[in-house]
């Protein structure tokens, strides 16, 4: 809020998870600090297209950090990790961004065996590796079978075709047999 009115906000950015283990010296500092502040996302200036509003110099050292205090702004969770198809007729459908799961399975050790869980249990790295694949697998076969009846009827599958080449340039011949 500004005066009394909502500030809107628009970033644009790609996320990066910082875990315990793979946070070392300044990272490091910077990560204690937002666990200790309670602050989940960190946003530089050049990630905030439009609505940046109390915009802080970033400390310089361990000890400047220390007395730091940051700009929070809460969001709901329901507009976080999420990425917008750039397809103009998917434009009301959102998806799970591929990059934070590219970037999580980089720095995964499939051998390490002590991560920590949200309820405070420990997992390994091959288990976290293979139930987020076994997502991965439980989401691709949803869609597929949603293809598949969709498209059971011959009319519905022409008029997906008409409609999604029609907008692309498609060769009008082609269009017109369909």
């Amino acid at each position: 809020m500004n005066n009394g009115f909502p500030t809107f906000y628009y970033i644009k950015s790609a996320f990066f998870p910082l875990f315990r283990q793979n946070a070392y010296g300044r990272t490091k500092d910077i990560l204690d600090k937002m666990i200790e502040d309670d602050v989940h996302m960190l946003c530089f200036e050049s990630a905030v297209k439009f609505g940046s509003e109390g915009k802080q110099d970033f400390p310089t050292s361990a000890e400047q950090l220390k007395n730091f205090h940051f700009n929070v702004v809460e969001e709901d969770f329901k507009y976080l990790r999420k990425q917008l198809n750039t397809d103009p007729k998917e434009s009301e459908l959102m998806s799970i961004g591929s990059q934070t799961k590219k970037i999580a399975l980089t720095i995964l050790d499939p051998y390490k065996t002590d991560y920590m869980t949200r309820d405070g249990n420990t997992e390994s790295g091959i288990a976290i590796r293979d139930r987020i694949f076994d997502c991965e697998k439980k989401i691709a076969i949803e869609g597929f079978k949603s293809l598949i009846e969709r498209f059971e009827d011959p009319v519905e599958k022409s008029k997906y075709l008409k409609d999604n080449l029609g907008d692309r340039d498609a060769d009008q011949i082609m269009l017109s047999g369909l």
